[in-house]
């Protein structure tokens, strides 16, 4: 997905890719190393201010986002919660019929 602001935490949440990309620029993807880097800035496309021609974005659509790990934001996300308080494992539950195609 292509996001700013409160919507990349949301899709890093949810284990989905994230592009950080806007009229403001791009920021590349949301990963675990760059979490803390994007939020100094709230996800918006400013830290990096990348311009990506449309055969660029394709490429990281369509190539760099199959090759992404998602596990390790998921995770430092929600270890992020539980030290500020919020406490359980809220990992989105994947209704059974969906297990074998969603990655976890």
């Amino acid at each position: 997905m292509i996001s700013i602001g409160r919507t990349v935490l949301l899709a890093g949440a949810m284990g989905k890719p994230c592009l950080v990309n806007d009229i403001h620029g791009c920021d590349g993807w949301l990963t675990a190393d760059s979490l803390d880097l994007l939020a100094t800035r709230n996800f918006s496309g400013r830290v990096h201010h990348a311009r990506l021609s449309c055969a660029q974005l394709e490429r990281q659509l369509f190539s760099e986002a199959a090759r992404l790990d998602v596990q390790p934001v998921m995770e430092r996300l929600f270890a992020k919660l539980r030290a500020a308080g919020a406490g359980g494992d809220h990992r989105p539950a994947v209704p059974a019929r969906l297990r074998g195609l969603v990655r976890s």
